[in-house]
């Protein structure tokens, strides 16, 4: 209870002041814990439409998806400080474009709307004054100030510019509109003029870009770290909470929040790079899911909507343990240290498909809210390999489901090795809270799963490989993921060493300009370029990666960390996009569709860099 206490005061804490707290519009500022906002808003005249909610659009072909193409909006999301301090946003709409910048001091909220691109008529720029998640409160306009009042907070939004004379603009609450001509400013507090403001916007500017001067050439790097996390950053009422999801039009598609399994947790581990309380509350938010059943399941939304069948990648322990040793505070790892145990052994109990060797799987379970995800591969071979994070590699075409177990006919070198690291973290963190009751059950699974290991190497291929436990073979595809044996520090290094050099430094398999590819180049599935068929994910990058440098492979390491860092560049400089996967031929985002343009875990391949030039 002690620790618990100590969690809701930290998030207490942290909920507070100005923010993008809004998950449904990056243009959207609000003072917390009063849930008090300034939308900003976009009228244009050429078609009469009207702008009052912006995201970085997901443009995308797959039908499920409810924002299929809300391309009208163009967003280039620059700084922002995890504490809503200062934050810079270029919007595109219909010819038009604008530079949004925000400080915030002492409770007070300044906005500059700077004019680069407009219509042959005026756009008019909007400031909507509202009460979010039904905060109890009142608004009240009089003039060019509206006045806010929630929970005996009075805030006043003012504006500087040309008032815009249009009635028929669509605000469903009090509004303040401007002709976007020039500069505009909307600002709360006590009078000020131009120069002051522009006083305090360059002030906590200048603040956001000096933090950044400790890591000198690597500042981009870090950048596309913060920019993405913290944008990325939103409130959920309903549980009085802070997410961060892995993209705001994921998360509108469901319903205003979501949680995917394995990327809370990388999110967590680049939060402690500098973000003690937003690493801590990334990986407890999605612990804190876990069903009854005990394990994380691979998603989990706020519409109601939980994957029971299945769960994801178990990466918990190695981000705890990472985030442990940057702040040292026991309280957090014995927070959570049961649920990451119970998690464990739930994957010891259910995943074993041979002995010592895991598989993934899924099982049919009863529908809560009828939605498409509940029923679509339930307790088949595409609900494992959703199990798996790679929602459509070729590893699982047409691999059988036994449905006695509930799991693929196949031993997996990636989850056995995971499994393996994950135990080996739980105890390293079980020595820190003096927990020598599960020693050495974590030494009887570690040591079981690592002869299970050793058994999935093919001599003749000179790689761990999977295994097909119906046919009693082993299965020849290719994916970063039989690497990750690196990291369980339980394989000879005579084999390391061989399945390096043969296999990931080859350029006919996985090496080349832009790496690594989620399925070798001489599969035939590679060519299918198309999600985890052929793209480049950065967490694959992170975890071949940390492998390498457990294996003591430090130069191979600094390799992978080179060309990560010149993939996010690509696009980053020129774009400001962030991608949730790459193509290997181009180093492209946006060459397909399906690729997120503005994804938390695309900052991985910056976080890959950080970890080598600052070790």
């Amino acid at each position: 209870m002690k620790n618990i206490n100590k969690y809701d005061k930290l998030k207490k804490e942290f909920i507070k002041g100005w923010n993008t707290w809004n998950v449904r519009s990056m243009l959207s500022h609000v003072l917390m814990p009063y849930g008090i906002a300034v939308n900003i808003g976009l009228k244009e005249y050429r078609e009469g439409g009207y702008l009052d909610e912006a995201l970085t659009s997901r443009l995308s072909d797959r039908e499920y998806v409810q924002r299929v193409d809300n391309s009208v909006e163009d967003l280039l999301p620059g700084a922002h400080s995890y504490d809503g301090r200062y934050t810079f946003i270029t919007v595109k709409w219909k010819g038009i474009e604008i530079d949004v910048e925000s400080a915030c001091i002492d409770h007070e909220i300044y906005l500059r709307i700077n004019t680069k691109a407009n219509q042959k008529k005026q756009a008019a720029v909007v400031a909507e004054a509202c009460l979010l998640w039904g905060k109890d409160g009142s608004i009240n306009k009089s003039g060019n100030c509206i006045d806010i009042v929630c929970d005996q907070k009075k805030v006043s939004l003012k504006m500087l510019g040309t008032l815009a004379d249009d009635k028929n603009i669509p605000s469903k609450s009090a509004y303040i509109a401007a002709v976007l001509f020039d500069y505009v400013y909307f600002y709360t507090g006590e009078d000020k003029n131009r120069e002051e403001i522009d006083r305090i916007i360059q002030s906590n500017r200048q603040e956001y870009f000096d933090k950044l001067d400790k890591y000198g050439d690597l500042a981009k790097y870090y950048q596309t770290i913060q920019e993405v996390l913290a944008w990325n950053m939103i409130y959920e009422p309903q549980k009085d909470r802070v997410l961060t999801v892995t993209g705001r039009t994921w998360a509108v598609e469901w319903g205003g929040g979501v949680q995917h399994c394995w990327d809370m947790y990388f999110n967590g581990m680049m939060y402690s790079m500098e973000q003690k309380e937003l690493a801590y509350m990334s990986i407890v938010e999605i612990t804190r899911e876990k069903t009854e059943e005990g394990f994380i399941p691979n998603c989990v939304a706020v519409n109601g909507f939980k994957t029971l069948d299945r769960s994801q990648p178990p990466v918990g322990s190695i981000a705890l343990k990472e985030i442990y040793k940057k702040y040292n505070e026991d309280w957090i790892v014995e927070l959570i240290f049961d649920d990451l145990l119970g998690w464990n052994t739930w994957y010891y109990e259910n995943r074993q498909v041979k002995e010592g060797i895991l598989g993934w799987g899924s099982k049919p379970y009863e529908s809560r809210i009828d939605n498409y995800w509940e029923s679509v591969g339930a307790g088949e071979f595409f609900g494992a390999a959703l199990e798996s994070g790679l929602d459509n590699s070729p590893m699982y075409d047409h691999i059988p489901m036994n449905k006695e177990t509930n799991t693929l006919f196949l031993g997996d070198v990636g989850l056995t090795s995971l499994f393996i690291a994950d135990a080996k973290a739980l105890k390293e963190l079980a020595s820190v809270i003096n927990r020598n009751d599960v020693i050495d059950i974590l030494d009887s699974r570690i040591g079981k799963c690592s002869k299970g290991l050793s058994e999935l190497w093919s001599a003749e291929h000179g790689i761990y490989l999977n295994y097909r436990t119906d046919k009693r073979c082993f299965d020849k595809q290719l994916s970063p993921t039989n690497f990750y044996s690196l990291l369980t520090d339980a394989i000879p290094r005579e084999n390391a060493k061989e399945m390096i050099y043969k296999h990931l430094l080859n350029e006919d398999e996985f090496w080349g300009e832009w790496v690594l590819p989620s399925i070798a180049k001489d599969n035939p599935a590679f060519a299918d370029q198309d999600y985890w068929r052929g793209r480049i994910w950065p967490p694959m990058n992170l975890l071949v990666y940390l492998g390498l440098k457990e294996s003591e492979f430090d130069d191979i390491a600094s390799q992978l960390a080179d060309k990560s860092g010149n993939l996010i560049m690509k696009e980053w400089l020129v774009n400001k996009h962030i991608h949730e996967n790459y193509c290997p031929i181009s180093g492209e985002g946006c060459n397909k569709k399906n690729s997120e343009k503005f994804y938390c875990w695309g900052a991985l391949l910056s976080y890959i860099v950080l970890l080598d030039r600052l070790d």
